[in-house]
C-alpha cells in the first residue's frame, strides 16, 4: 500500500510514472485510489482524503520545502481558517 500511495503522490504532482512496468492489478489499484482521492475532494471529505496517506507521506507543493508527515499535509490542506474553498470540478487526464 505504501508503494501505491508513493506512486499516487507522484501522479498528483505531475511527475510521469511509467505504468508499462506495472502489473494490471497495480494500475487498477492506483486508479482506484486516485478516483477515491478525486471524489473525496469533490465532497470536501477531509477524513477520506487524509486516510489515503501514510503517516510519513510527503508533499512537494512546488514552492519552498517539501511538507513531511501527515500532520503537515493536513495543516497545508485543511489548516485552521474561516475560509472554506469549495472544489466543484476535479478532472484527471491520463496521458497513456
Amino acid at each position: 500500500m505504501k508503494f501505491i500511495i508513493g506512486i499516487l503522490l507522484f501522479v498528483f504532482i505531475g511527475v510521469p510514472i511509467d505504468v508499462r512496468s506495472q502489473s494490471s492489478n497495480d494500475i487498477a489499484a492506483i486508479r482506484s485510489i486516485e478516483e477515491t482521492f478525486r471524489t473525496a475532494w469533490l465532497k470536501n471529505d477531509e477524513k477520506k482524503i487524509m486516510s489515503l496517506f501514510t503517516p510519513d507521506a510527503a508533499l512537494y507543493p512546488g514552492s519552498g520545502e517539501p511538507l513531511k508527515g501527515i500532520d503537515a499535509l493536513r495543516k497545508y490542506w485543511f489548516g485552521p481558517s474561516n475560509v472554506v474553498t469549495a472544489i466543484d470540478r476535479f478532472e484527471v487526464n491520463i496521458a497513456d
